[in-house]
């Protein structure tokens, strides 16, 4: 259950798409489901910081809900055999979840620090928008 963090733009001969870790991102489209460059008021020194964190952050969540797909599967196996391993199953959730809230933590941390106090104001009423959902 990836979070919609979707682009969209019909618009298509203003793009100007760049190459990062064999991601296509598109530089010319809103950075969420609508433009947080005018929501937020963002400077063009803001913006670029903002499209590499969210970049990074997209990227480590495609992993994350890879992971919990994977965890999904190890359960069904678990549970054919004939005894459950229950601690099995519970460490491999608990490092999926410890490492869900640190890519949590790092994005916020991250974008906090570029935000000055009335930007931090306008993202925070979103912000549960912006959780990795599980």
């Amino acid at each position: 259950m990836l979070i919609g963090l979707g682009f969209a733009d019909s618009n298509t001969s203003a793009r100007t798409p760049t190459k990062a870790a064999n991601v296509t991102i598109d530089k010319n489209v809103p950075i969420y489901h609508y433009d947080w460059q005018e929501k937020l008021h963002l400077s063009p020194e803001q913006l670029e910081v903002f499209r590499k964190i969210l970049r990074n952050y997209r990227l480590q969540n495609r992993f994350i809900q890879a992971d919990y797909t994977h965890l999904f599967v190890l359960n069904r196996n678990l549970f054919d055999h004939n005894t459950y391993d229950f601690e099995y199953y519970k460490n491999q959730a608990l490092k999926i979840e410890k490492h869900r809230i640190e890519v949590e933590r790092d994005f916020f941390q991250k974008i906090h620090a570029i935000l000055s106090p009335k930007q931090r104001e306008i993202f925070a009423r979103n912000i549960e928008e912006w959780s990795i959902r599980r």
